[in-house]
């Protein structure tokens, strides 16, 4: 039996995730002999171009509106950081309408995705650091897994980070045919990688630019000097240089990137540990507590205090406490 898996295409959708998921199905086609999953795309309407890049675009082969009625499984893959929003509203209604999915997988911004077509709901889910506010400002009581790397609750999967295309089609392979089926997939995959590295001349390893340094010297230093005189001498570049540079590789301003990971930072301490709400302020980098508790009622709606009880249910104190 040929299971149909649906793949979500929209504008500056990563290539290789996309790549790497129709490598991976079609080396469990060959390993079962014969066609065990069929992948086709789709969008809001059929022949809907979207741009990988400045020179390369998609079409999407099915619009929502005729998507194959046996498909049972649907991949919401990771976009740039800098593309546009998706208009979530056909898809939620599509979501809606297709009670009869198994099973949506997303990983990366792809959760976010999801979420925003109503997909997590009052579920579980596992996402990355700075897409914490964005999800909270839905509204949903949606549970996010604090430092989990993927999470799997009822008929949702999610995972964190923007390269998994090979865990997704992993864990739906064990789900479908078993570990034994899925490990050998594996190691095949594992060969073939090997084998892909011994023909290919050897890459040139990528060297880590500024913008790179920057993020990962926010996500590691939350409660650090984050301003943008600082983090401009770090990597050597002018300040008006380096806001330039930062937008127009991420799509977001540098505050608003720490800012968003400084919230998710606090929203993970809060919800995994007692600390006292001007010790999490403290070690998220967002200051005071009054700071803070304006932060939680501008991008969350909710005091951390409340924000923390929404969680766990916990009688609130004060956010004086």
């Amino acid at each position: 039996m040929t299971r149909t898996v649906g793949v979500l295409l929209r504008d500056k959708i990563l290539l290789q995730e996309v790549a790497d998921l129709a490598k991976c199905f079609d080396m469990a086609n060959l390993l079962a002999e014969g066609e065990i999953y069929r992948l086709v795309s789709f969008s809001r309407s059929a022949g809907e171009v979207f741009s990988f890049a400045t020179w390369l675009t998609c079409t999407a082969a099915h619009g929502i509106d005729d998507l194959p009625e046996d498909i049972g499984v649907v991949l919401i893959p990771p976009a740039e950081r800098s593309a546009r929003a998706a208009a979530d509203t056909d898809f939620t209604e599509f979501f809606l309408s297709r009670t009869d999915l198994r099973r949506v997988c997303a990983w990366g911004n792809g959760v976010v995705l999801a979420a925003a077509c109503g997909l997590a709901g009052e579920r579980k889910i596992a996402c990355e650091p700075a897409d914490v506010p964005r999800i909270m400002l839905l509204g949903q009581n949606t549970a996010i897994e604090p430092f989990a790397d993927s999470c799997h609750s009822g008929s949702l999967s999610t995972w964190v980070g923007s390269s998994r295309a090979r865990d997704v089609v992993l864990a739906l392979v064990e789900e479908d045919f078993g570990p034994a089926f899925a490990q050998e997939l594996a190691r095949r995959l594992g060969v073939m990688d090997r084998m892909e590295k011994l023909v290919a001349p050897a890459p040139s390893v990528r060297r880590k630019t500024p913008v790179d340094r920057v993020q990962d010297w926010v996500r590691e230093n939350p409660q650090g000097d984050l301003s943008v005189t600082a983090l401009a001498k770090m990597v050597s570049m002018t300040e008006r240089t380096l806001s330039r540079t930062f937008k127009d590789r991420t799509g977001q301003t540098i505050g608003g990137y720490i800012l968003g990971i400084r919230l998710g930072y606090a929203c993970n301490l809060l919800s995994t540990t007692d600390r006292k709400i001007k010790e999490v302020a403290r070690l998220s980098g967002l200051g005071s507590q009054a700071n803070m508790r304006q932060v939680f009622m501008t991008k969350l709606g909710k005091s951390p205090s409340s924000y923390r009880t929404s969680l766990d249910g916990r009688v609130s104190g004060e956010d004086r406490l």
